[in-house]
């Protein structure tokens, strides 16, 4: 993988998705619930700045930030702590058993395919009760502009993905075994698609 052989670039990357994460995570923090999970997995998390938000918002919250060896090696030293651990993986073959799975822009770097083997991973880890939350721009109609059709067009150029309407997503979870519970919305473009065992 590129990244993986470029470690600079890897760098730069983890950096913008902090960037990204910071404009407007405090919001969807805010609009998502964790009361009631023990232990939140940030898949593909970097360097965890979401779940970082979430244990302000609940500091019982435990959480594991889980991204490839090289990007878990890179951060373990500033993120792990008493309630995070970081551990480098690959979430097309296994992700740590958890009640939550943050999946913030994952999905929209991948193909359906590919799409489907992520979040049956999720599916096959997860605790009873537990629950994914993807965290995406949705593209409504078609015809209608906006960040999610300018975002649309960036994947296309740049990775094997794309965003998605809501009934793509349900697609996609209803192959890995889910079924969407609840959108959620925030000040943030981008929506929480929660979903549980169906």
């Amino acid at each position: 993988m590129y990244l993986q052989q470029n470690p600079e670039q890897s760098r730069e990357v983890t950096g913008l998705m902090e960037c990204v994460t910071s404009l407007w995570a405090r919001g969807l923090a805010g609009a998502l619930e964790t009361s009631d999970v023990d232990l939140a997995v940030d898949v593909g998390g970097a360097n965890g700045a979401l779940l970082r938000l979430l244990q302000q918002c609940n500091p019982a919250l435990r959480g594991i930030v889980f991204d490839r060896p090289d990007v878990a090696a890179a951060v373990e030293a500033d993120v792990a702590g008493d309630r995070t651990e970081v551990v480098g993986g690959d979430f097309f073959e296994a992700v740590p058993s958890a009640d939550l799975y943050l999946l913030k822009c994952v999905l929209h770097d991948w193909d359906d395919e590919s799409c489907v083997k992520i979040l049956s991973r999720c599916r096959e880890a997860m605790v009873p009760g537990g629950r994914v939350a993807i965290i995406e721009f949705l593209i409504g109609e078609r015809d209608v502009p906006g960040v999610a059709a300018l975002m649309d067009l960036n994947m296309l150029a740049m990775a094997t993905g794309k965003e998605r309407t809501l009934a793509e997503f349900d697609a996609l979870l209803a192959r890995a075994g889910l079924r969407r519970t609840a959108v959620r919305t925030s000040d943030s473009p981008q929506k929480i698609i929660e979903a549980v065992a169906a």
